[in-house]
């Protein structure tokens, strides 16, 4: 990251981080820049490759609606955290256009409610989230999960065959893994704490 480091160096020669609060704090930002712009790349690199661009961004528009307000799984390093996010994506997708994945889509959208309306929102320890905001993110997420589950379950109804609907599935279920894997996380760290208290 000395790249971020000579950047922040310049942003302090030019006057704009005046103490050495404000700069952990631009650092943070840019470091979060920087991870959204790698998963981001990474995954529109993979659509490509897959030959299915436009059902990727699909993808990945619906991971991060829901991801906003659920929260989830948080790697340990931005470098883990790119990788592994890219790790993931490209598994579930090969899988599912290489037909090693079959999805059950009503299993789907049960699990979605239940992570939802049981874990979400996984907050990672490293962030202070005040209870208002906590409850602010669970309402918004429960509200998003219900219209989008009646939403899919019409377009079942109606017969509605759109490949495309198939990626805002393996969106659905990436959001799942990743708030049932932050949901593991936060025992494992739990039951860290309180075994050496």
């Amino acid at each position: 990251m000395r790249c971020l480091e000579k950047i922040l160096d310049l942003m302090e020669t030019k006057g704009m981080i005046s103490s050495i609060e404000e700069r952990t704090v631009r650092r943070y930002g840019l470091e979060l820049l920087f991870n959204g712009a790698a998963n981001t790349t990474g995954l529109l690199i993979q659509g490509f490759l897959l030959g299915r661009p436009l059902h990727v961004i699909i993808f990945y528009c619906t991971y991060l609606f829901f991801k906003i307000d659920t929260g989830g799984y948080h790697a340990r390093s931005h470098l883990a955290c790119i990788l592994q996010f890219n790790l993931a994506c490209f598994l579930l997708l090969t899988s599912y256009q290489y037909g090693y994945f079959a999805l059950y889509k009503l299993g789907i959208l049960i699990l979605l409610l239940i992570c939802v309306f049981l874990f979400a929102p996984v907050v990672s320890h490293m962030k202070q989230l005040s209870k208002e905001q906590q409850k602010l993110h669970r309402s918004r997420a429960c509200i998003k999960s219900i219209i989008t589950v009646l939403l899919l379950i019409m377009g079942q109804i109606a017969k509605i065959r759109f490949m495309m609907i198939d990626y805002l599935y393996l969106g659905l279920l990436l959001t799942e893994i990743t708030v049932l894997m932050g949901a593991a996380q936060n025992l494992y760290e739990k039951a860290r704490v309180s075994r050496y208290v």
